[in-house]
């Protein structure tokens, strides 16, 4: 299955348009994930107390905006507040497939 799969940001808002370019038949859910794309964590117990571990692309807020009837083309804007970026991923439902991923700044 091929979607194609477009999101872009304006100030406090996404728009995301999406279709299916093969045959593919099926409700998809489509969720916005906010991430910060670097953290630096100050570990104070345990076996790595005193240490500081950095880590990538953390997760901060995940949502699921929308169910998408891939029979249509899909659009839609969605609020993004704060400035950390954002990435839309098209799944099949009850954790399915993953068909599609877009990022925003």
């Amino acid at each position: 299955v091929e979607v194609d799969l477009r999101a872009s940001r304006d100030g406090n808002s996404m728009t995301v348009s999406g279709q299916v370019t093969s045959d593919y038949d099926d409700t998809v859910s489509v969720y916005v994930l906010r991430y910060r794309p670097y953290s630096s964590v100050d570990i104070l117990r345990g076996e790595n107390a005193g240490r500081t571990i950095s880590y990538a692309n953390v997760v901060t807020d995940m949502q699921i905006v929308t169910q998408w009837d891939t029979n249509e083309p899909l659009e839609m804007t969605t609020e993004l507040s704060g400035d950390l970026p954002a990435v839309v991923i098209v799944q099949g439902d009850r954790n399915g497939v993953v068909r599609a991923v877009a990022k925003v700044e």
